[in-house]
């Protein structure tokens, strides 16, 4: 599959490349030395974020003292990464611990430094965040609890008008809004949560799939395009799309 997404990359040159946790299985040095060996093949601007499958699972004492020692030491020492572009700026959180197995938190202090970082952005500019777990339940699916201070991260996304949240813990891809569940924010904050690219691991109607997710904006609209991996075609393509207006919602 690495060979298939790196000619993707190739072919259509995209302005960015966001991976939302879980680069490895089991955190092993290997793994995270393999993964990044590979994402500097790419050669595109990347936004890369822990997820919990990036802590140590076994190594309790690592989990609970260092959780993300072997990720700074193989990967890379930045656990909340900020990239800006032309039109784009991205910034990523860390919702990973080392207290759980498998939930995630939005912590206070990487909220305010999100808005910190946000705040300088220009008019006009696209604002992206990513966190490897999800702000809101997946559509249509069995429960699956959304980390600790959704409810915080919801408005501090609003406050910073943070226009896409990225994110992909659960397995599988869906689009949701924001003010769905939170009616009274003003600014129109999306979440792409994102399948399984790279291993077997997909869930619910993505079961066993690759997927991935391409995202444009032309300054009025964001663009998303789900993609699935066909066996027939040996590549990426298009199974769904989506197109949302981008800024403030209109008072009610």
């Amino acid at each position: 599959m690495d060979t298939v997404v790196r000619k993707l990359v190739e072919d259509e040159q995209p302005d960015a490349l966001v991976v939302s946790g879980d680069l490895t299985q089991r955190a092993r040095p290997e793994q995270f030395t393999e993964a990044r060996n590979w994402l500097a093949s790419l050669r595109v601007p990347q936004v890369v974020i822990p997820g919990n499958h990036d802590v140590p699972l076994w190594a309790v004492h690592e989990r609970l003292g260092d959780p993300f020692g072997r990720y700074r030491t193989h990967l890379s020492d930045e656990l909340e990464p900020t990239l800006r572009l032309d039109g784009v700026w991205i910034y990523g959180l860390n919702t990973a611990k080392g207290f759980t197995l498998k939930n995630g938190v939005f912590r206070a202090s990487s909220l305010q430094a999100m808005k910190a970082f946000f705040a300088d952005a220009p008019r006009g500019t696209l604002r992206v965040a990513t966190a490897h777990h999800h702000l809101l339940p997946a559509p249509g699916q069995v429960y699956d609890p959304v980390a600790s201070r959704a409810r915080a991260a919801a408005y501090a996304l609003n406050e910073a008008g943070v226009d896409v949240l990225l994110s992909g813990h659960l397995h599988h891809s869906f689009v949701v809004q924001v003010r769905d569940h939170y009616p009274r924010l003003r600014h129109r904050t999306l979440v792409v949560h994102s399948g399984t690219t790279m291993s077997t691991r997909g869930r619910h109607a993505e079961h066993g799939m690759n997927s991935l997710n391409v995202i444009e904006a032309d300054g009025a609209r964001l663009h998303i395009e789900h993609r699935h991996y066909s066996e027939e075609q040996k590549r990426f393509v298009g199974v769904a799309g989506y197109q949302y207006p981008l800024g403030d919602a209109p008072e009610s």
